[in-house]
């Protein structure tokens, strides 16, 4: 069995773990897995911040600057919100790192960031196909991946750009697996974290898994 690109989910998602964060994503690393995928948003004066919903408790990302997130999360308890800069800095060179955007308008800024990274160790994806085909607007060559949870994904994929597919796993067929490689793209499937289904995709021949327990996901599939 071919051993697929490994990934974790927001870099973890278990209890104990505070998602998106620097400390969890260095877990993922040191599970085995060889990279991440967490998900950005930008703060009211442009910070591109490493969280997934687009509030945390009363507070609007969007309307919000970073340094308001920052001392909330400090008066929690919480670890610091991490940015994109943060990210690629630590990690860059050392993972392959999946960049969800969670909304548009990051577009010119998220490209900045990544400009001295290897082509091979990153993919730009997203839910919305509006900043998928910017993207590549902006940069024909960049890796970008559209995200897709639904049949109509299953639909839209073959017209977007970009040479990564990123279905949930529940889409995931053999048949979906051979399209994908045929028009010479890599399939990624989320969120996967039952031993059997990592074992059954991984058989189909998908590229990359991505799980919410990057420990279970490796020591499933033999890494390390």
């Amino acid at each position: 069995m071919r051993v697929p690109l490994l990934l974790g989910h927001r870099g973890c998602r278990l209890p104990k773990f505070h998602e998106n964060t620097i400390s969890t994503f260095a877990h993922a690393i040191d599970a085995g897995c060889d990279g991440f995928e967490f998900d950005v948003r930008s703060t009211s004066d442009e910070y591109a911040v490493c969280l997934h919903d687009p509030s945390i408790g009363d507070k609007v990302i969007a309307e919000c600057t970073y340094d308001d997130f920052c001392k909330d999360s400090f008066k929690s308890g919480k670890s610091e919100i991490a940015t994109l800069n943060q990210v690629v800095e630590k990690f860059g060179n050392s993972a392959f790192l999946n960049i969800e955007l969670k909304v548009r308008g990051l577009e010119e800024q998220v490209l900045e960031t990544v400009k001295e990274l290897s082509q091979d160790r990153f993919v730009i994806s997203s839910f919305q196909s509006e900043i998928i085909c910017r993207i590549r607007e902006l940069d024909p060559e960049v890796p970008v991946g559209f995200i897709f949870g639904t049949v109509d994904g299953l639909r839209s994929w073959p017209i977007l750009p970009g040479p990564y597919v990123i279905p949930n796993c529940d889409l995931v067929t053999p048949a979906l697996v051979d399209s994908v490689h045929a028009g010479n793209r890599k399939l990624v499937a989320w969120t996967v974290n039952r031993p059997a289904e990592m074992k059954r995709l991984a058989d189909w021949g998908v590229d990359g898994l991505i799980s919410d327990n990057p420990a279970l996901l490796c020591k499933t599939l033999r890494r390390g």
